[in-house]
C-alpha cells in the first residue's frame, strides 16, 4: 500500500474514525475527494488477503449476524435475509473487478433482487444480532448453495455481455492501432524521401519497417485473443435478522 493517498486514508481511518467513503462509481465521480474503495482497491485487496491467510473458522464464525435495517424489513421476509459478498472477476481485452452482492431469503431460499446492494452498503452501520435459531450448518451450506446458484446466473450475464462486446473493442482498437502508426510511418516515409544521406535514408526505412511490424504483431494479438471470461469467489456471508426476530 505504497501509494501516498491510499496511507494518508488509512492513517485518517486508524486515527480519526469514522471517515467517510463510497463503493459507488457515481458517487465518487462526483466528489472527486471522496475515496472510492472499489474491489481493486489497496485497502480492499489488502483486507481481502489477510482473510484469506486466515484459518479456515468454524462454520458459525464465517457469518456475521446482524439486525436487518428497518427500511429493509418491509420485505415480509421472515427467517431473516442472507447475504452473500461474491468477488467478480472479468479476465479479457479490459479486466476488471466488482463487487457482486447477493440476498436470499434465509427461510425459504428465494432470491431477492434489489435487496442486495441496499444490505451492502448496512453492513457499515448495523448492529449485530444473534444468529436466528433455525441456522444450523447444514442450513447455512443451503442458503450459500441458493446464493452461488444466483450469483453463477449473474456470472453467466457478465461474460455474455462481454463476449457480445469483444467484436466491437477489437475493432477500435485495430482502428487506432492502424490510425496512430500510420502517420508514425508515414512521418518516417517522409523524412527517409527528403534525406539525401544513404545511412540517413536507411534509418528512416527501418524505423517505418519496424513500425509496420508492431503494429501488425498487436493486431494479431488482438485477432487471436481468448473469449473474456468471468469468475467468481465468495468474500464473506452475513445473517440479517428481522425484528424481533420475526
Amino acid at each position: 500500500m505504497g501509494h501516498p493517498e491510499t496511507q494518508t486514508l488509512l492513517q485518517r481511518i486508524l486515527n480519526r474514525p469514522p471517515v467517510w467513503v463510497t463503493f459507488e462509481s457515481e458517487l465518487a465521480r462526483e466528489y472527486e475527494r471522496l475515496p472510492f474503495l472499489h474491489a481493486g482497491h489497496p485497502l480492499v485487496r489488502t483486507a481481502i488477503e489477510d482473510l484469506q491467510n486466515e484459518e479456515p473458522p468454524g462454520w458459525i464464525a464465517r457469518v456475521g449476524c446482524f439486525a436487518l435495517p428497518t427500511d429493509a424489513s418491509d420485505a415480509g421476509v421472515r427467517g431473516g435475509v442472507a447475504l452473500a459478498v461474491y468477488r467478480l472477476g472479468i479476465h479479457g481485452l479490459e479486466p476488471q473487478q466488482t463487487i457482486l452482492p447477493v440476498a436470499v431469503a434465509a427461510g425459504s431460499r428465494e432470491t431477492l433482487d434489489g435487496l442486495g446492494d441496499p444490505l451492502l452498503g448496512a453492513l457499515a452501520a448495523a448492529s449485530e444480532a444473534p444468529p436466528p435459531p433455525s441456522l444450523d450448518e447444514d442450513a447455512l451450506r443451503s442458503i450459500e448453495e441458493a446464493a452461488y446458484e444466483q450469483a453463477e446466473r449473474r456470472r453467466g450475464e457478465f461474460e455474455a455481455l462481454e463476449r457480445s462486446q469483444q467484436a466491437a473493442r477489437v475493432a477500435v482498437r485495430k482502428a487506432t492501432l492502424q490510425r496512430t502508426y500510420g502517420a508514425r510511418i508515414e512521418r518516417a516515409l517522409e523524412r527517409q524521401r527528403g534525406a539525401s544521406d544513404e545511412r540517413i535514408v536507411r534509418l528512416h526505412a527501418g524505423r517505418a519497417r519496424n513500425l509496420a511490424a508492431d503494429r501488425d504483431r498487436q493486431i494479431a494479438e488482438l485477432d487471436d485473443a481468448p473469449e473474456p471470461t468471468a469468475e467468481l469467489e465468495l468474500l464473506a456471508m452475513a445473517i440479517f435478522t428481522p425484528p424481533n426476530g420475526r
